[in-house]
């Protein structure tokens, strides 16, 4: 299948054709084989289905030929369910709940026995607001599996939508703890409940349990509020300056390897964008560049993706790999000011001087370009060419007040050449803008000048 997929790579009305032929396939092996236990449906791609990154189109061609195939060869109803589960994860990782739902409950009654498809289902009901039935789904998965704390906190999750009483809520949270203490969705939810009934002692005990296992603005939040209610007015103000008030119960740690299923299978651009850029920050480049490749693969006409996958091979040291692609950036885009300015990087990480055209391409497009003006300074300090690198210093300095990086070189020019007057009004006047002073308030104290 993924063969006939790559013949028609021209676009999304070739994948659109590529359904059809899926499609029709199914039509024809619906009467070949063993027929399953009960009647499919049809599961056919949505209406936005076009509009989808072609990688995403493609996974679900593929997904949906699996099934189609198990169909037509009479494959055993635990294989059907299967292939029926998986495009149920398509849909719901790609936010077609309902669609997901009917996959995932088309395959429940292939295999009544497994509860990975009934976990899944509840978690897509409970989205769509079907609690009742979501609330079945979370107990039958912990009737085939009571080691599932995820489901024990889902119910939990349920009957609080439901109004539930207390005493029922809190028991599961506190059973979903037993079987994972690391859980600290259910922690943060179960100190919550404390807080409402008055046992403010007891909801901080918890949250500084959760607060170890993942550093949260919003558990902060939820420590803010209990230390308040334990009358510790100062400890809740520190932690409420550090708090997001959004308490989304997604974002908190709980093992649950059914959803993560789900979640490993989002090939979309915005993911791998998402996940690329954590990778950077996190300093896990590999990551990052093949969130970046992925990403580019999944919207091959994403600029930022591209510059993300230099981004990251420059930081690998893989210095040639990031001027070839950096070439390729810059011949198919030579009006971005973003592409020539990496295009510089790559060809100053090689050769020191050589990126000097590529830093000027970008300041000429784009005058408010910083980070250009910073490079030609270095490139024109290096190069003993002192006042064409002050021009540049002095440009960002007025581009950008009290930038942390364009005020001390500019100042620490002006020192190396003489000019100690000029600096010296130049920190006065940046040290009271600027957002991170200490580079100043050093040069400051070196020069003999106080510190208003």
């Amino acid at each position: 299948m993924a063969g006939i997929a790559n013949r028609f790579r021209t676009g999304p009305s070739g994948l659109r054709a590529v359904v059809l032929v899926v499609l029709g396939w199914a039509a024809i092996g619906s009467g070949c084989g063993k027929a399953p236990s009960v009647e499919l449906p049809q599961l056919d791609p949505p209406e936005r289905f076009d509009s989808m990154d072609e990688v995403v189109q493609e996974q679900y061609v593929e997904l949906r030929a699996a099934l189609d195939g198990a169909v037509a060869e009479g494959a055993a109803d635990a294989e059907i369910a299967d292939r029926l589960g998986q495009l149920g994860m398509w849909f719901q990782i790609y936010r077609f709940q309902g669609t997901a739902s009917v996959a995932y409950a088309e395959a429940v009654k292939l295999q009544p026995g497994n509860p990975k498809w009934i976990f899944l289902n509840g978690v897509a009901m409970s989205t769509l607001g079907e609690l009742e039935a979501a609330e079945q789904a979370f107990r039958r998965t912990l009737e085939l599996d009571p080691t599932y704390s995820a489901a024990e906190v889902r119910l939990a999750e349920t009957l609080i939508g439901q109004g539930v009483s207390d005493p029922l809520i809190r028991e599961h949270l506190e059973s979903a703890l037993e079987k994972d203490p690391s859980n600290v969705r259910a922690m943060v939810l179960l100190a919550d409940r404390k807080r409402r009934a008055g046992e403010a002692e007891e909801a901080v005990e918890l949250l500084d349990r959760a607060l170890k296992l993942q550093e949260s603005p919003q558990i902060h939040y939820h420590l803010g509020l209990a230390f308040r209610d334990a009358g510790a007015k100062e400890v809740a103000n520190a932690h409420l300056a550090k708090a997001d008030p959004e308490s989304n119960p997604e974002g908190f740690l709980m093992r649950d390897p059914f959803s993560m299923e789900v979640t490993r299978m989002d090939v979309g651009y915005t993911t791998a964008m998402k996940r690329a850029r954590q990778a950077m920050s996190n300093r896990n480049f590999v990551e990052a560049l093949n969130q970046y490749r992925r990403s580019s693969d999944s919207r091959p006409g994403s600029v930022e993706a591209r510059l993300g996958v230099v981004r990251a091979m420059l930081a690998l040291d893989r210095k040639q790999q990031a001027r070839i692609e950096a070439n390729r950036l810059a011949t198919s885009f030579p009006d971005r000011p973003k592409v020539q300015f990496i295009a510089g990087r790559a060809h100053e990480a090689l050769e020191p001087g050589s990126g000097e055209p590529y830093f000027l391409k970008a300041y000429e497009l784009d005058g408010n370009l910083v980070q250009a003006m910073l490079k030609l300074a270095d490139i024109y300090q290096d190069q003993g060419r002192l006042e064409e690198a002050l021009k540049f210093l002095a440009r960002a300095r007025e581009t950008r007040p009290g930038h942390v990086e364009a005020s001390p070189r500019y100042a620490r020019m002006l020192i190396q050449m003489g000019r100690i007057d000029e600096a010296k009004q130049v920190l006065s006047e940046d040290v009271a803008v600027t957002e991170s002073p200490g580079p100043l308030v050093v040069l400051m104290d070196e020069l003999g000048m106080e510190i208003q």
